[in-house]
């Protein structure tokens, strides 16, 4: 009986309708909302588009926001007795092998914007609290790596 109470909720809180591609024999799931001027959104892993539903719910209502979700992308918070992660070049991952750049399976937390256009209220919160301290303290609470200052 809870599984169906914990389903209700998650589609109150994702409403949105599944797309998939393919890359290769991978099948990708990506939301595909509203019309318009065209914004991508790009989590960090193990994050997924369910990051952004309050945003793809705000944004959807004037632009078409598309949010991939990764395949087969392994954080470095999730490397675990479960999950291995290898060495490249004979360097094993770690915060300081990430931050210094020698480990080189990596990706760097991006935000792009327009130089010659202001940012939304919305858009300016969002970014604001990207690059906050609190912020990079979630990111560090979760075990992954921070936005480096």
């Amino acid at each position: 009986m809870k599984k169906t109470a914990d389903l209700r909720k998650m589609k109150e809180e994702y409403p949105f309708t599944p797309h998939y591609m393919y890359a290769g024999k991978y099948r990708m799931h990506y939301v595909d909302e509203g019309t318009g001027p065209v914004i991508i959104m790009l989590h960090a892993c193990p994050m997924w588009s369910f990051f952004f539903r309050n945003l793809i719910k705000e944004f959807s209502q004037k632009f078409r926001v598309i949010a991939p979700d990764a395949i087969g992308y392994a954080s470095l918070a999730s490397i675990k007795d479960t999950v291995k992660a290898l060495n490249v070049d004979g360097v094993t991952p770690s915060e300081a092998t990430v931050k210094d750049g020698s480990y080189v399976i990596q990706r760097p937390f991006v935000l792009v914007t327009k130089t010659d256009a202001p940012l939304s209220t919305a858009a300016q919160a969002f970014f604001d609290y990207a690059t906050s301290t609190a912020a990079n303290d979630l990111i560090k609470a979760a075990g992954a790596v921070p936005v480096a200052k």
